[in-house]
């Protein structure tokens, strides 16, 4: 299976560049990612200050800072079954529901602390659907001699994430930096729809 794989992607990709639009494409999942880890350093600051508009206690910031955690074990579980029924790509797809979603959230938490709960559950099913599904279609659609710089352009989408959100949130109220990190689900929805295949296995 393996090798046959291989011959497909080489017949019907020599130059590769298809394989490399769909992968980094695929990784842009990861730069969401690292907003999202990043996102509690420059807003916790905010939230405990007299900036957010509800009184909020030390104890429930870290409640804020840990409970996606909750949202990474439902995102893994249910990204990794709809990959196998629906398709990578289209998994790779719905995880900007979630990504989109929970900034949304953070935006109205202005009006209910228990917003900013349920946003990073949220976030954290994007989170954790990303780690289930994003290295396997990768690993699918690419050839071996390219699969290794391909993979680890994740990472440098998780760094580039998170440096993105410690200056804007550092600069940016909690509602302007959501919007901020609104708008690049939409822009990776863009791109995946565009660009991205769907993985040789399954088309096989």
């Amino acid at each position: 299976m393996n090798s046959y794989v291989q011959k497909n992607l080489k017949k019907n990709d020599e130059s590769h560049i298809t394989q490399y639009l769909a992968a980094v494409t695929a990784s842009l999942t990861f730069l969401n990612f690292g907003i999202y880890q990043g996102w509690p350093g420059p807003a916790l600051v905010k939230i405990l200050s007299d900036e957010y508009p509800i009184s909020v206690d030390q104890e429930e910031a870290s409640i804020v800072a840990t409970i996606g955690t909750v949202g990474h074990v439902i995102g893994g579980f249910t990204a990794s079954y709809l990959a196998d029924h629906i398709g990578r790509k289209t998994t790779i797809m719905g995880i900007g529901l979630p990504q989109i979603l929970w900034p949304m959230l953070i935006y109205w938490s202005y009006y209910s602390k228990y917003l900013l709960y349920i946003a990073r559950i949220v976030g954290g099913i994007g989170e954790g659907a990303s780690i289930a599904v994003v290295g396997t279609y990768i690993a699918e659609t690419v050839v071996p001699t390219v699969r290794g710089v391909l993979g680890g352009f994740t990472t440098v989408c998780v760094g580039l994430g998170v440096f993105i959100i410690n200056i804007a949130g550092s600069f940016l109220t909690l509602k302007e930096s959501a919007i901020v990190m609104s708008v690049f689900p939409v822009i990776f929805w863009y791109f995946i729809h565009v660009y991205a295949r769907e993985s040789i296995l399954l088309l096989n």
